[in-house]
């Protein structure tokens, strides 16, 4: 009977201490730097679903760039499905720059993080600097970007649709050839100009509509993607440069605004054309602008002669499109 009674006594002791020794159940699993694992594995166990807004500071490192701004680099992958890039260091600095954590670092590749939303305060960013998210399937970067710097989406395998920041004067070289599942891009509403070869080769690109404002379009800026199919220029565009559009071979729709004035050498060449309206605005077309389109490709011209300015054998009769001069808009519908 007494041993009962030491029994009862202490139970209440030996729950209690349970219960304080075990992790609370709101409290995050940090998981250690030096932690190391396979490409697309985990840790042994699934990756913690914790809330986007949780920040972990562990998983970064912090590089001053001078008394009020830092850089910030990703050191350690985290095992959790979304993540926020913080906008302050722990000592109070402002993230400006998203450094390349590929040649620092080599963070593990996270085949579990889904979601990444980045600082407000981030002005540029770097090559590799988000290679970790392959499983990332969206990105939105924030509109106080201003330089973003050749392939810094490499490694993004899974992404399907990358939105620019809006005051990004220059769209770069994107590097985005390798991303293979990548369908929607939206431009800069600001930009003044698409660089050469920015989304060269992106083979799933179905849609990249041009912003107005828009100045140029650079040398094979869209060549070689295949599955876009339509194309709106916008009446500010000055130059669509040489082989912008070549490959595209399922562009079957191409609307010029009024007020488009040259197109380089090869511009649209062997697209899917069928029916194109150029405008008089154009001044310049030109070598094989339209070479290697179907056969059947009727081009609607509204000047009613060959301005000195285009290709001295755009209208060349073995060529196998036909030309029609004096045309309006509605006749290429």
């Amino acid at each position: 009977m007494r041993k009962k009674q030491c029994v009862l006594l202490l139970l209440p002791l030996l729950l209690s201490s349970c219960h304080s020794e075990s992790p609370s159940s709101t409290e995050p699993t940090v998981l250690p730097a030096s932690s190391t694992l396979e490409e697309g594995e985990g840790y042994g166990f699934d990756a913690v679903d914790f809330p986007l807004e949780y920040n972990d500071y562990s998983v970064f490192q912090f590089h001053p760039i001078d008394e009020s701004t830092c850089s910030i680099e990703l050191v350690h992958t985290p095992l959790r499905r979304s993540l926020i890039v913080p906008s302050f260091s722990p000592e109070g600095r402002t993230v400006v720059e998203m450094a390349d954590c590929e040649t620092h670092s080599h963070p593990t590749r996270c085949a579990q993080l889904t979601e990444i939303q980045l600082p407000s305060s981030l002005k540029k960013i770097d090559s590799a600097a988000l290679n970790f998210g392959i499983a990332l399937q969206f990105l939105r970067v924030p509109d106080g970007v201003t330089e973003i710097q050749p392939r810094a989406f490499s490694g993004l395998d899974s992404l399907e649709e990358l939105t620019l920041p809006a005051n990004l004067d220059q769209v770069p070289e994107l590097g985005i050839d390798l991303l293979k599942n990548l369908k929607s891009v939206y431009l800069p509403f600001h930009a003044t100009g698409i660089q050469e070869g920015a989304l060269r080769d992106c083979v799933s690109l179905e849609e990249a509509p041009l912003p107005y404002g828009l100045k140029t379009v650079g040398a094979s800026a869209f060549e070689g993607c295949v599955s876009l199919r339509e194309v709106r220029v916008p009446k500010s565009v000055d130059l669509v440069g040489d082989s912008a559009y070549r490959g595209c071979s399922s562009l079957s729709g191409l609307t010029l605004e009024d007020g488009v004035a040259a197109l380089g050498a090869g511009a649209f060449k062997e697209t899917a054309l069928r029916k194109v309206f150029l405008p008089k605005s154009l001044a310049s077309v030109g070598a094989g602008c339209f070479e290697g389109c179907p056969e059947d490709l009727v081009i609607y011209c509204e000047v009613e002669t060959r301005p000195e300015g285009w290709d001295a054998h755009f209208d060349d009769p073995r060529d196998s499109h036909k030309v029609v001069w004096g045309a309006k808009r509605e006749d290429a519908k």
